[in-house]
């Protein structure tokens, strides 16, 4: 005798929908009518697995966010109902660590991203406004790094590293480092 389990649907709930490199996921997990056992899965294999109260609610952390993820949220089924599962889809934005020491401008991403791109910028400051005077887009080395030298006209100037977004991350700037030119 076959017994047919009853349907159910589960909702993935999550604190955002984007998420800054080594970010904590918060996610909350409600299954309609019934409580068990949920689990909170990333496609890149971490899960974790919890009961749910007895109102089918429960509440998952996944970490560190290191890249744009698909989560899947699951319901293991029980004797009365059948397992259900759902889907919700993230991004994460790279990490730039960047350094200017005297004219060289390094630029670090993470996560480790050889052959991704960068892009540099140089701005000067003119009659109180910053002006865009240089753009140069590099590929990551093979230690996720890439580097320019400064250049730009006499007086204040500034840079910074922009990582080009691609299917793994989310386009991210760096922070604005001023340097000055003499003449």
């Amino acid at each position: 005798m076959v017994v047919s389990r009853k349907s159910t649907a589960v909702r993935l709930d999550l604190d955002r929908k984007n998420y800054a490199y080594g970010d904590t996921a918060r996610a909350t997990i409600r299954v309609e009518h019934t409580s068990g056992t949920v689990c909170l899965a990333g496609n890149l294999g971490q899960s974790t697995c919890t009961e749910t109260n007895r109102a089918g609610v429960a509440h998952l952390t996944y970490d560190p966010m290191e890249q744009n993820t698909i989560f899947t949220a699951s319901f293991a089924g029980n004797g009365t109902y059948a397992p259900a599962s759902t889907r919700v889809s993230v991004t994460t934005s790279a990490q730039l660590q960047e350094s200017l020491r005297g004219r060289t401008f390094t630029v670090v991403v993470q996560p480790y991203r050889p052959g991704a791109k960068v892009q540099f910028t140089t701005q000067a400051l003119v009659r109180g406004k910053w002006n865009t005077v240089a753009t140069r887009t590099v590929r990551l080395d093979g230690n996720s790094q890439a580097g320019t030298t400064v250049t730009g006209p006499a007086g204040t100037n500034r840079i910074r590293a922009s990582f080009i977004a691609d299917s793994t991350n989310t386009a991210a700037d760096g922070a604005w480092l001023s340097f000055t030119v003499n003449r």
